[in-house]
């Protein structure tokens, strides 16, 4: 066994997850305008990937963020009155058990489209309907992986709805790692069918 082998293996973990944290931060930063969450998700995506493959990734971010933008922001922009409705209803106006599932379950089938096509536009190229029709052929023929996804991504929020004090508590935690490890994770989840269609593309 070469003994210089694990010293190089833990260098190489260390370094992609310093990436990660660093790529969490930025992408915590460029949501703050709220507008530019779309993209900030695009290129984090795009981003993560480089990441754990071991590629240059910072730059890439940036450069992801500019190119999505538009579309990106579009998508967003159009999403975000339907879950804004439903974080209003479920935390303000409903108080009966059944209201407060069906605006659940409305609100998670608007985030699970959200981080669908986000992860989706990271990979491939379209129109504005071609990401929404992708992300919704992605949801029906893979739930429980777009679900996951979904889960991972919004957890700050679930947290911040279910239990307040524990968002503050946790709150490093969500500047820092989860955004981006929710990334790396849902970039596996989908890595299959992402493949299968990358083949279509060509």
């Amino acid at each position: 066994m070469n003994p210089n082998k694990k010293p190089k293996t833990m260098f190489v973990l260390i370094e992609r997850a310093a990436h990660l944290i660093f790529l969490n931060l930025i992408f915590v930063l460029c949501c703050i305008p709220v507008i530019t969450v779309g993209s900030a998700f695009t290129a984090l995506y795009a981003a993560c990937r480089a990441a754990y493959k071991g590629e240059p990734c910072y730059r890439l971010f940036f450069q992801a963020f500019a190119a999505s933008f538009k579309r990106a922001t579009l998508a967003w922009l159009l999403l975000f009155p339907f879950i804004l409705f439903f974080l209003l209803d479920i935390g303000l106006v409903q108080t009966s058990l059944p209201g407060l599932i069906l605006s659940g379950v409305l609100l998670l089938v608007c985030l699970t489209i959200a981080s669908t096509l986000f992860l989706y536009y990271s990979c491939f190229e379209g129109t504005l309907w071609e990401l929404f029709k992708s992300s919704a052929i992605l949801i029906v023929t893979h739930p429980i992986q777009t679900i996951l996804l979904t889960l991972l991504a919004w957890a700050p929020l679930a947290v911040l709805l279910i239990a307040p004090m524990w968002f503050v508590k946790l709150f490093s935690l969500w500047l820092f790692v989860t955004f981006s490890l929710a990334a790396v994770v849902g970039l596996l989840l989908l890595s299959a069918p992402f493949k299968v269609m990358a083949g279509t593309e060509e």
